[in-house]
């Protein structure tokens, strides 16, 4: 099947069998209709105009759950925070939609994303070369653990927007390795919705300056979210985390995963989300109080 998938995105279109499409899950054909449709209206070599093509089949055909909206302008306002020529690595490539965007935002800046799933991958890298910033962007298929392990990059930025229950874990493994830069930035979608509570509780238990942004999830107004931007301070570690977390918080955790897990099969209801945010934003303001609620700003 994966095979199939890639000479489907790839030069050789006409090796793709028909039948398989039927049987791929519903994320996987919402992928494919995309990028069928970016294709066949988006200007080739021009960044800008696959970006409106993704938001604008966002917009009027699936949904898509991007970086859109006010949360793409916090990233990209993230990505002006870096010195000269900053390495940005990606955790969850999905359809490249955020790969382009940040590479848009700076000339200068260039982006290793992480991908586990292949026909995400195989999307994003056709819609990365069709915005002609395949130099800039380079896509890694595989699961997380094993390929940040390989990679021989110091990212100066980290952006977390793969599964929320592995945040906490990556980036520990990133600072253990050494690389993530002294005083690097880490930014995180989807904290909120549709959460992750074991990744505030690390954050808070170590050196960053955490800045959480409440913005409404991109085309649905009534689910709440959150965006983290955290800057790594000096005497930052990565060491293990001594205070085990908050049973409220684990229960937590399981509850967005299972969730999760269903949305890739399932139409979730836009009610459940809302009601799944609600329940994260208890959790949270019980487990971390006031240190939660100083570090809010206003998206």
């Amino acid at each position: 099947l994966c095979e199939i998938m890639w000479a489907a995105v790839g030069h050789q279109r006409s090796a793709f069998c028909a039948g398989v499409e039927a049987v791929l899950p519903l994320e996987g054909k919402r992928q494919l209709s995309l990028l069928r449709y970016v294709e066949q209206a988006a200007t080739p070599g021009c960044a800008k105009s696959v970006l409106q093509h993704i938001l604008e089949f966002s917009g009027h055909n699936q949904w898509l759950k991007i970086c859109g909206g006010s949360k793409l302008q916090v990233l990209q306002s993230a990505c002006q925070e870096l010195d000269s020529e900053p390495r940005v690595l990606e955790f969850g490539t999905y359809i490249g939609f955020s790969s382009i965007a940040m590479a848009v935002s700076r000339s200068d800046l260039t982006v290793t994303s992480l991908e586990a799933h292949p026909i995400s991958a195989a999307v994003a890298l056709r819609l990365i070369k069709l915005s002609g910033l395949d130099s800039r962007i380079q896509v890694v298929l595989g699961p997380s653990d094993v390929t940040m392990a390989a990679l021989n990059v110091v990212a100066d930025m980290v952006f977390l927007d793969h599964s929320s229950r592995r945040y906490h874990l990556d980036l520990e493994s990133l600072i253990k390795n050494g690389q993530l830069s002294g005083a690097g930035l880490v930014v995180a979608d989807n904290v909120l919705s549709p959460g992750a509570p074991l990744f505030l509780n690390y954050i808070f238990q170590r050196h960053f300056d955490c800045r959480v942004y409440e913005i409404p999830e991109f085309m649905m107004e009534m689910v709440p979210d959150w965006i983290v931007v955290a800057k790594r301070l000096p005497g930052s570690s990565g060491a293990a985390v001594t205070t085990v977390p908050h049973a409220e918080l684990r229960k937590c955790a399981l509850q967005v995963h299972r969730l999760c897990m269903r949305s890739m099969h399932d139409v979730i209801e836009l009610n459940e989300w809302v009601i799944n945010a609600a329940r994260v934003r208890s959790v949270c303001a019980l487990c971390f109080g006031a240190r939660l609620t100083s570090s809010f700003q206003r998206g």
